[in-house]
């Protein structure tokens, strides 16, 4: 199952939109220049259709497979990190509290660009740091869980 699926940002459609405008625009200028300029105006209308292919917006294609395994290699990854935290919580409290929370922060904005999972991520976050990251580990297990099932599954998420 070798998908190709598009990535974009949020911002993606206001700017794609603005974009297929101002190339529209530079395209119906390029035809006004050659109907009252005649062959005068071509080159410089040419040179108007230009820039005005390079200023269409294209998708950003990624092949499905590989974005599965950045999924699952993230998971496991922030897995990994946020177990040696919590192994170095229990057994020294004191200075911890600023790395547990730059580690927090840093996965969820790693996380974040999987928009798929993020919402799980980020749910219920706890009364406190500890419980949060364990929260947080729970829940990266769960998301590593669902990738291999649709992996094995071949089912896309």
């Amino acid at each position: 199952m070798n998908q190709l699926v598009a990535r974009q940002s949020p911002r993606s459609p206001i700017l794609t939109g603005i974009r297929r405008a101002e190339a529209m625009a530079l395209a119906g200028l390029a035809v006004a220049m050659v109907i009252s300029l005649g062959a005068a105006g071509a080159p410089l209308s040419f040179s108007l259709l230009a820039v005005a292919v390079v200023l269409l917006p294209r998708r950003r294609q990624i092949d499905a497979a590989g974005r599965e395994e950045q999924r699952r290699q993230l998971a496991r990854q922030l897995l990994s990190e946020g177990r040696s935290i919590r192994a170095r919580h229990q057994l020294d409290d004191v200075g911890m509290r600023s790395e547990l929370v730059d580690w927090i922060a840093t996965s969820r904005t790693r996380v974040a660009r999987f928009p798929e999972f993020a919402a799980i991520y980020d749910a219920h976050c706890g009364t406190n740091l500890t419980e949060e990251l364990d929260g947080r580990l729970h829940r990266l297990a769960e998301i590593d869980r669902l990738a291999q099932a649709s992996s094995r599954l071949g089912l896309p998420i």
